[in-house]
Order: C-alpha cells, then sequence, then structure tokens
C-alpha cells in the first residue's frame, strides 16, 4: 500500500541522514519511485569546494538507476528542526524540476519521521520552473502552527 511505501521511504530518509558528511546540518531524503523503488540520500558538505544536498543525492542515486521524470512519485527531506522546515533548496529545486515532474510531491519529516510539511513542486517553483518561489516552507509553518512562531531563544 501506498502508506507502508511512505513509511519505508521515511525510515530510508532518515537511516540516510547518519551516513551525511557535513560540518552544519545533517540531512537526509529518499526518492520514492511510482514502482515502489526508494533511493536514499544525504548530504555532502566540503570547505574545498562545492558540496551536494542529500536531494540531490537520492535523485542522482534514482536516476543512475534508469528512473527520470514521471517515474518519481515522492521525495521525503528528513530535515533537524523543530523551528524550520526546508523542502530542499533553490540549487536542489532545478534539479528536481529538471529530471523528475512538476506534481512531485515532497513531504518533509522530523526526527520522529512525522510529516512537518508537504507540497508539490510546482507550488514551490510555479507552473514553468521559472517563476518566482510560490512557498517558503519556514514562513508557512509559521503562519500554520503557532508554535513555530519564534525561534529557539540562545543565551
Amino acid at each position: 500500500t501506498m502508506t507502508s511505501m511512505l513509511d519505508r521511504a521515511i525510515s530510508v530518509a532518515l537511516e540516510s541522514r547518519s551516513l551525511a558528511r557535513t560540518f552544519m546540518t545533517a540531512v537526509g531524503a529518499s526518492s520514492l519511485t511510482r514502482d515502489g523503488k526508494i533511493f536514499g540520500g544525504f548530504n555532502l558538505e566540503s570547505y574545498g569546494h562545492w558540496g551536494l544536498h542529500a536531494e540531490v543525492v537520492a535523485l542522482v542515486n534514482a536516476l543512475g538507476k534508469g528512473y527520470n521524470g514521471k517515474d518519481f512519485d515522492r521525495l521525503i527531506v528528513a530535515f533537524p528542526s523543530k523551528y524550520e522546515v526546508y523542502i530542499a533548496c533553490p540549487e536542489c529545486w532545478k534539479w528536481l524540476w529538471e529530471f523528475t515532474h512538476p506534481n512531485l510531491i515532497i513531504y518533509v519529516v522530523n526526527m520522529d519521521g512525522e510529516i512537518q510539511y508537504d507540497c508539490q513542486l510546482w507550488q514551490v517553483l510555479g507552473t514553468s520552473g521559472n517563476d518566482r518561489v510560490k512557498i517558503y516552507p519556514s514562513e508557512e509553518m509559521r503562519k500554520a502552527r503557532p508554535k513555530f512562531n519564534s525561534e529557539p531563544k540562545l543565551s
């Protein structure tokens, strides 16, 4: 069933996060294809050159197995914050737009695997892929859930 496949994809995103090579924030991701295959990804960061984000690594892992375009059903991003929700970044959105499709469903989950945010790719990028960003998840989360209205105070 779709629920059990989504649960498995969430687990893969969370497990992939443990493989992150990062000096900032460890992020995990998974891409779920229409035929039920799941490909994990994690972020790779470097002080010396451009890094790779988890979303792109999950996408590239699937592309390497021949998946493309409408083969993709969902992307899950495991992002470890109670205060911010990111559905990839503008650089990742370009990859997703070019190699998946506008109706790709994207979920952001917390470290407990709970879905914090969901949308479709076209809602982020508009219908042409070149429009301005339509939604910025953290702002939307702040509007939708009062507990996201303020950042934690650091002492």
